[in-house]
């Protein structure tokens, strides 16, 4: 299957931001999972989130899960969603450590913008009268890395049996819907959304044609004219310029954002 390429150019990023959203809004309807192909490090990643959360899940009283690429123990989970649901705060020390462990995480998975996304979603949760919203993290660590993504696939499954719909952020070569080759070897990797149910996955893959992103550093995005990768995403968005994560607030105390 050919993706479908939504080519967004415009200097408004608040528009094209929406434009993605809308497709995601509409695919949530028709699947449980939306999976979403990052580059790690990109605060665009996290308003394609924030968007969906305001636009998406909050209109619709969906009972959503957000689903991304941490690696947290089920303990860990626990503790994340009681204090999104209000049983604990920011000051609790099980919280505080989990919080100090993803932003010891350089790879760019989890940021200031991801930290302020997990406070939102707490004072939606506050509302009275709607469905909570979850948060949880999926990455395992293995060697294998088609055992890893295997493991992945089974975590996000088995933490979101109670979801409408979850969206899953991970890495582009993660949100692949078949398998294929990589590597000088051509290794045969088996991507996570390969193991989600088919009937029930919707993959997209968001890229940037210039921009910067952080990953173990600062890096500057090479643009490529021809993505010969869209075959295995349904939909593919490309963003005119990426804006690096932040992780100015690692320093600060938790205590002041309750």
């Amino acid at each position: 299957m050919i993706a479908n390429t939504l080519l967004l150019l415009y200097n408004d990023k608040v528009f094209l931001l929406m434009n993605i959203v809308d497709s995601l809004k509409n695919k949530a309807k028709q699947y449980k999972y939306i999976v979403i192909g990052e580059l790690h490090g990109v605060q665009e990643n996290v308003l394609v989130l924030e968007d969906l959360l305001k636009e998406g899940i909050v209109k619709v009283d969906c009972h959503a899960t957000f689903a991304f690429e941490w690696s947290l123990t089920k303990k860990e989970n626990i503790v994340l969603n009681d204090y999104l649901s209000g049983k604990i705060q920011w000051s609790d020390k099980r919280f505080e450590k989990i919080i100090n462990k993803l932003y010891q995480e350089q790879s760019g998975v989890f940021s200031d913008q991801h930290l302020l996304f997990i406070k939102k979603v707490k004072s939606i949760n506050l509302k009275k009268h709607r469905k909570i919203i979850k948060i949880i993290g999926f990455s395992h660590h293995s060697d294998d890395w088609n055992r890893r993504d295997q493991l992945m696939a089974k975590s996000v499954m088995e933490m979101s049996e109670d979801t409408d719909t979850v969206f899953v952020l991970t890495g582009n070569l993660h949100a692949r819907r078949y398998s294929f080759s990589f590597g000088e070897n051509q290794d045969t990797l088996v991507p996570l959304a390969f193991h989600l149910p088919v009937e029930q996955t919707f993959s997209v893959k968001i890229s940037y044609k210039k921009g910067r992103f952080y990953n173990f550093g600062l890096k500057d995005i090479n643009e490529s004219k021809d993505d010969s990768s869209e075959k295995f995403y349904d939909t593919l968005f490309c963003l005119e310029k990426a804006t690096p994560i932040t992780l100015s607030l690692k320093d600060f105390p938790l205590k002041r954002f309750e």
